[in-house]
């Protein structure tokens, strides 16, 4: 944890607690539970890494084609875990039925 002003700042996620692990994230002094809620999208990157083995570049070009889910969130596109669970489901049931 890092201080700021006096406030403590959480770190950034990492992608196992995406993954289902318990996250174990401190929370600021007077909240009333020490556990975050895990992170429902990742980075483009992330994804991409993560599902594919692909560098960030890669990441990015694949989500360009559609081959992974994007939102919009401001300025940042964000890969919803649920979206992209569900495309890999669809694949592995027309991997299955052929």
């Amino acid at each position: 944890m890092d201080l700021y002003m006096g406030n403590m700042v959480p770190q950034p996620f990492s992608v196992n607690l995406v993954l289902g692990e318990p996250a174990q994230m401190q929370t600021e002094p007077n909240s009333t539970t020490n556990l975050a809620a895990p992170c429902k999208t990742l980075s483009v990157p992330e994804a991409g890494a993560l599902y594919y083995g692909l560098s960030r570049n890669g990441s990015y070009d694949a989500a360009k084609r559609g081959e992974i889910p994007t939102i919009r969130v401001g300025r940042k596109f964000r890969v919803p875990v649920a979206a992209m669970e569900r495309k890999l489901d669809q694949v592995e049931a027309i991997g299955a039925a052929a």
